[in-house]
């Protein structure tokens, strides 16, 4: 069981062999979802510019980074790693990733309805980046990043309206 997991977190995810290509893309996909998600942090920052520091320190080291970033990890697992490769298994690869990110939308509705269809396009994106990688990585990478970066931007909110409580949770 342990050897699984390791192999489908590094390469051979859904039994495929990655190609070079494939692997190029699915990290590229993380790093542009990344640098998007932290340039808005930027573009977005209603803070005087003399009050603003620099993104690294922004983030509280403690305990909330680390549950979002292992969150991120077992949301993975569970949804690209078994639900994705389950319903690969048996249907048309268009209807298992829409079924399976369509779940993963659903879980996140309490969000309301735009966050819930941006948690699917999210899914949608990594596993894509599941498939073409053969790999969990890129999409655990980019799942535990982006949900840092939205823990970022709801502290700061938190921190902009004054109060102790920050924003509701927006991370996927």
């Amino acid at each position: 069981m342990t050897e699984a997991l390791i192999f489908a977190l590094v390469g051979g995810a859904q039994g495929a062999t990655p190609s070079r290509y494939g692997v190029i893309l699915a990290w590229t996909m993380a790093a542009v979802f990344l640098l998007v998600g932290a340039a808005s942090l930027r573009l977005f920052d209603r803070r005087p510019p003399a009050d603003r520091e620099p993104l690294w320190l922004t983030a509280d080291p403690g305990r909330p980074m680390a549950v979002s970033a292992l969150i991120a990890v077992g949301e993975e697992v569970f949804f690209r790693g078994s639900l994705q490769s389950f319903a690969l298994s048996f249907a048309d690869p268009v209807y298992a990733l829409f079924a399976v990110n369509l779940l993963f939308a659903l879980i996140h509705f309490r969000g309301g309805l735009t966050f819930a269809l941006s948690a699917g396009f999210f899914g949608m994106t990594a596993s894509v980046m599941t498939l073409a990688s053969a790999s969990l990585l890129p999409a655990i990478v980019m799942h535990a990043g982006w949900n840092i970066l939205v823990g970022i931007a709801r502290r700061r909110e938190a921190a902009r309206v004054g109060t102790s409580e920050p924003a509701p949770d927006l991370a996927l």
